[in-house]
Formats: structure tokens, sequence, C-alpha cells
């Protein structure tokens, strides 16, 4: 069965992957427009081979690519070489992949790259960037970035845009949050690199940014959000139900907000946004991202519901998807956050001590790889680990 390559995702560490640092405003837009817009990291074979249904393609040392991430292959002649593959094995000279091209060698001049998630970028001006789905079957609204901050990027959803600067339908309006959200990505205005996984499909974007490592290398602790379409519980569709979520203020707490869990109903520390309420009337309404199994208020990781974990039974860690409801009590459950993970149990976080670092999913997640996200009561206090799926697919 062929490989999922409906994910994409990049981090720090990947060749050619621009830097975030607290020092340059525009360089988060230049990371998304990596991941969703323009792909990264192109180099050109030296050979590319093909035995039994596996690519191999040798590259000059240093130019190789991360295993199980997704590259777009151009120029090879069979055709049948060319288009996206996910790597099965990456030495520093070589990868290979799956395809369906029959046994030789193939000619051209082949480039390989990072595929991008295949988002359109439709408006853009200084240190400002709009991004939008450009899968047809979805609602398509907007994410505004302005990144003209050295420390944090402003972020807002708009249902319609005519330029990088104006649109309607904003989530959050501003008697909510002025001005919109933030992503943080630097508690200190300086040249250190900040480590960051950022990961979409076609509908969806999840970040996760070390932003207290520009204060010590050992701040590595964050949380998981993002902005886009989940999977509706309504089997019907919601067409409201793109979501952003954001911190609140210029404060760092990584909780408020966040898809990854531990979030309060909307407050002015942060939040998530519907761009509409269940029935599309009015505007925006606040979302709360709720574990399906554990607490709403604990962190993941450092929730004891399911006991130890790995479980002491079964040396299980236990993987709950992570849902969005509408703010309230009880509140209506509108979807599901594909791609995020949520552990309800007391985590032995020291078995995950990279940041971003793949592991091997288990159970219903079997043969997809999960990249940890530290998180914490602040970005210098690590509680718990959250996770991203990097593999797919997530619909």
């Amino acid at each position: 069965m062929a490989l999922s390559t409906d994910v994409k995702w990049i981090t720090n560490t990947m060749r050619g992957a621009p830097a975030v640092n607290g020092n340059t405003p525009g360089c988060l837009i230049a990371a998304l427009d990596a991941l969703l817009v323009t792909g990264w990291g192109a180099t050109t074979a030296l050979s590319v081979s093909v035995s039994g249904g596996i690519a191999t393609a040798t590259v000059n040392a240093g130019s190789s690519f991360a295993e199980h991430a997704v590259v777009l292959v151009d120029g090879a002649t069979p055709a049948s070489l060319n288009g996206e593959a996910r790597v099965l094995t990456a030495s520093n000279t070589q990868i290979t992949f799956a395809t369906t091209a029959p046994d030789g060698v193939a000619t051209g001049t082949i480039t390989i790259k990072y595929a991008p998630a295949g988002w359109e970028k439709p408006f853009a001006g200084a240190s400002k960037a709009v991004y939008r789905s450009a899968d047809v079957t979805g609602a398509r609204f907007y994410l505004r970035v302005d990144d003209s901050n050295n420390l944090f990027a402003r972020v807002r959803g708009f249902e319609a845009m005519s330029d990088v600067d104006t649109g309607t339908g904003l989530f959050p309006p501003d008697a909510h949050m002025t001005g919109g959200g933030y992503w943080h990505k630097a508690v200190g205005a300086n040249a250190t690199a900040i480590p960051y996984l950022l990961a979409a499909d076609a509908k969806l974007l999840l970040q996760a940014i070390c932003h207290g490592v520009s204060s010590s290398a050992a701040n590595t602790i964050t949380a998981v959000y993002g902005f886009g379409e989940g999977l509706p519980i309504n089997p019907a569709g919601d067409a409201y139900a793109t979501v952003l979520s954001a911190s609140g203020s210029t404060g760092n707490n990584p909780n408020y907000g966040a898809l990854s869990g531990a979030t309060a109903d909307g407050s002015t520390q942060g939040g998530a946004w519907f761009a509409r309420g269940l029935q599309g009337l009015g505007g925006a309404v606040y979302a709360r991202p709720v574990p399906e199994s554990g607490s709403a208020s604990a962190l993941s990781g450092n929730d004891s519901t399911f006991g130890y974990g790995p479980g002491r039974v079964d040396g299980a860690v236990k993987m709950a998807r992570m849902l969005l409801k509408e703010q309230g009590n009880p509140g209506e459950l509108r979807s599901v956050v594909p791609g995020c993970y949520f552990v309800p149990q007391a985590l032995d976080n020291s078995l995950f001590a990279t940041p971003f670092a793949l592991t091997e999913g288990a159970g219903d997640l079997a043969g997809r790889r999960l990249a940890a996200v530290f998180t914490g009561s602040s970005y210098s206090v690590r509680n718990g680990t959250a996770f991203v799926d990097v593999t797919g697919p997530w619909r």
C-alpha cells in the first residue's frame, strides 16, 4: 500500500529550512512559505535508479532529506518517478522512496525538494502574508500573518479578503481580541535559532515554536497552535468550523488557546475561535479545545486519568484525539483537530528528551510517526508531552 503524502512538515533542523529567531521580522513567514507554498531544500540528484518498486536517489554529500518527510521529484524519465513521495530511508548521500516506475536507471535533470502542502498565498506585504487552502472542497478562509515584530506574529482569520490588510468576517473580532492573536517566536530579541515544528495537510496548519530558547537552550516548552478546518462532527459538514488558535497577549504562557490541551474558555490570555457559531449566523465565537479522553484542565502527559504512561499493564502510551467545542457549559462539539494528540496519562516524559523527535505510533496509529511537543505551565517549566502526527493521513 502506498504511503500517504497528505501531511507535510518542517522543522528548523531540516536542510534548507528557514531560521526562526527573535531578531528577524518576517522569519516566521519564510518558514510558512516554505511549508505551505514553495517547498524548500531543492537539490539536483546525481542519479536515480529503481529496483523492485523502490527508487534510490543519490545526491551530493550533505544534500539529503529527512526520513518520513515528503519530497517532490521532477524532471525524471520515466515520468512515473515524478511527483510526491515519502522518504523511506535516508543517509548523507542517498534517499529511498516507493515508486511505480519500472526497474532501471532514470534519465534527465532530476530535481528533488521538500514538498509544500499545496496552500496559496494570495496577498503579501512588508512582513505580512495571507494564506489559504487551495482545496476547493473546503471553506478556504484566510489566515493573515503580520510578522513585523521581532518576538511574535499577529494572526487573524478572515472569511473574505481583498488585499493583505482588508477583509470581512474576522476571527477573532476586535471585541474578543484587538488586532488578532499572537504566535510567539522568541522571548528575547536575539539571533538564537528557535526550534520549531510546522505541519499541514491541505486544510489545516499546526505549529509549535519553542520561543523560550531565545533566553535559555533548556526552555524547549511550547504548545500546538494552528489554523484551518478540522474533521466536522456533523456528518453533513460544518461550513464555519474553521478555527484559529493563538495566544492572547505579548506574554508567553504556552497554554492559553492551545490545540494540545489545558486551555480555558476564551480569555484575554488566549483562545481559539470558530469563524461563526453552529447555526452559521452572526460572527466569530470562542472555541475550546478539549481531549476526547482525560481532563480538559490538565496538560497532555500530566494527566493520571489512565494511570502511568507507558502503562504498567500493556506498556502503551495512550493517545486521545483533541476536539473543539463552542465555549460555554456544556457547549456543542463542532470538530476534531486532526493530527494533534493528548496523552491522558502521567507520562514518563524523560522517554521523549528531544523536542520534535519522532516516535512510532501504536494501535490505531501504528505505522505513523509522531513528533513530541514539550508542554508545560510556562515556557521554562516542562510538565508533559503532546504529539503531532507528521505522516498522516489526517482525514
